[in-house]
């Protein structure tokens, strides 16, 4: 229940996969996140990118979140609409 509240940032080539998840804040973070929300079968609905402390974002639509360090999407082929595979 606690996700990355207390860290100060993320490792290196680190990122938070929250499942059921359709819903994020930032309140009391230390660092901004950029976030993935998924559908249940892995396709990008959503992309926020450099979302800052005391935020709230959120996809009703989506079933799970992946939390990366911010500025990760800038360099990610991402977009609404594909799908993201775990291997």
């Amino acid at each position: 229940m606690r996700g990355l509240l207390g860290r100060k940032q993320f490792g290196e080539n680190e990122g938070l996969v929250i499942i059921p998840c359709n819903a994020v804040h930032t309140i009391g973070m230390a660092f901004a996140l950029d976030l993935l929300f998924l559908a249940r079968d892995g396709t990008v609905l959503q992309l926020e990118q450099d979302v800052r402390p005391w935020r709230m974002r959120f996809c009703l639509k989506a079933h799970a979140v992946v939390e990366l360090p911010a500025g990760v999407l800038q360099h990610l082929p991402c977009q609404i609409g594909e799908q993201v595979v775990w291997s």
